[in-house]
């Protein structure tokens, strides 16, 4: 699997993606954009995890309320320094790999 991960938060905004928050996961291989590969601001990481636990660190989405307006619901930050040693962007593709142990340590995945 391959996650679009935010590394810098978006703004102060309460409602705003923050750093560690998980933006999209697809599976090996996905046609990632420039944009997607080039912004200082999220990091591709490439880790051989479940689906399931792929389905669970997108937990956070957004909820219809009654009156018809949207909510987001905040998903739980993840501890994107403690994959520091991995930040630093390599040239293009820009997609970093990390040992599933590792992927799963750090974002709390059984």
């Amino acid at each position: 699997m391959e996650l679009l991960i935010r590394i810098i938060d978006k703004s102060t905004a309460t409602m705003a993606s923050k750093a560690g928050d998980v933006i999209t996961i697809q599976e090996d291989g996905w046609p990632w954009s420039t944009t997607e590969m080039n912004n200082p601001a999220w990091i591709i990481v490439r880790t051989n995890i479940t689906q399931t636990e792929a389905q669970a660190l997108l937990a956070g989405d957004y909820t219809q309320n009654a009156d018809g307006s949207f909510t987001l619901n905040i998903p739980k930050r993840y501890k994107v320094d403690l994959l520091a040693g991995n930040l630093v962007k390599p040239d293009p593709p820009r997609i970093i790999a990390v040992p599933v142990s590792q992927f799963r340590k750090i974002f709390g995945l059984k």
